[in-house]
């Protein structure tokens, strides 16, 4: 997809991840083009069974679980990055993390590829298409 000419073009061959609690978009941006390319899901959290009541480990153990996805998505994504950047010719990269999971995504990166990262912006952009996204990212 193109984007509009009232913005900058993308200078080189940048990798986007937009994520969420559940996913991580990828997408490919050069010159104009913005492309999504690929999509990486959390995997399910088992809560069958389980019932709300008075005792608070239930609640404890959800958290636990879900900060667990989260960082299985984010080591995946780690994963994936790390073999784009590496092998698909992309010269930097931009991810966008929710401000309440910025923590939980730096432990979960591989080192190498925090430090290919250009920026992180703190904002959920994952649910928005993709003009929304560009407009965002170089507006700031």
């Amino acid at each position: 997809m193109q984007f509009s000419i009232h913005y900058p073009p993308f200078a080189k061959k940048t990798l986007i991840a937009l994520t969420n609690n559940e996913r991580a978009r990828l997408l490919v941006a050069e010159d104009r083009n913005v492309e999504e390319i690929e999509v990486i899901e959390s995997p399910e959290t088992e809560t069958s069974g389980r019932t709300r009541g008075a005792d608070a480990n239930i609640d404890q153990d959800y958290d636990a679980m879900k900060e667990h996805r989260l960082s299985h998505l984010y080591g995946s994504l780690s994963e994936r990055m790390r073999y784009l950047l590496d092998h698909e010719g992309y010269a930097s990269a931009v991810i966008c993390v929710p401000e309440a999971n910025k923590n939980t995504f730096a432990s979960a990166m591989h080192p190498d590829i925090l430090k290919r990262i250009e920026d992180v912006v703190p904002k959920n952009l994952c649910s928005m298409d993709i003009n929304n996204v560009v407009r965002i990212l170089i507006d700031g």
